[in-house]
């Protein structure tokens, strides 16, 4: 086996084991598997945003937490593009459901985890190969939270904040 380059069958297999009973019960573990898949998988993959619906359904705080963690590495090993890649790919798939929005929404009243969050979109919107399946969130997004009056205010703070032009975006410490 290729660590490196698994089959897909492989990288399948350690999805669905991590969304299932054994991911519930060993979430670190799970998500640091999850995390490497996502880096195999296509940008949006419906087996990698099911495995972390269901983790952020069940272990919402490890989701959470795993997260933001690889938001700060990332950041801070900007030259590491697997890094990049696993990072990008599992934040996409998170945001991918109502879940993993709303996980992360709530995480925007954080300074610094709004900031990795806003960058994290914006790398994804410059990432050739995700444009599509990210274009297709953020219309979910405006469409989800159109008719919501509690969270559209946060919504579209965060949706201005992405779409902010260079000059006019909010500063953090480290940049990916």
């Amino acid at each position: 086996m290729d660590a490196k380059n698994p089959s897909d069958d492989k990288v399948d297999l350690v999805i669905e084991i991590c969304a299932g009973p054994w991911g519930i019960q060993q979430p670190t573990l799970a998500l640091t598997r999850l995390g490497k898949a996502a880096g195999h998988k296509t940008f949006g993959s419906a087996t990698v945003v099911n495995a972390f619906q269901q983790l952020a359904l069940q272990r919402p705080d490890d989701v959470r937490k795993a997260v933001d963690q690889w938001l700060t590495d990332a950041e801070s090993r900007p030259a590491d593009e697997t890094l990049r890649r696993q990072t990008l790919g599992s934040f996409l798939a998170l945001v991918s459901s109502d879940e993993g929005t709303d996980l992360i929404l709530n995480n925007t009243h954080d300074t610094e985890a709004r900031l990795r969050i806003i960058h994290a979109w914006q790398k994804l919107l410059s990432t050739d190969d995700a444009v599509d399946a990210v274009v297709t969130q953020l219309s979910r997004w405006h469409e989800r939270f159109q008719e919501d009056l509690d969270r559209r205010e946060a919504a579209v703070d965060v949706l201005a904040d992405i779409f902010a032009p260079p000059s006019l975006r909010p500063v953090s410490t480290g940049s990916w």
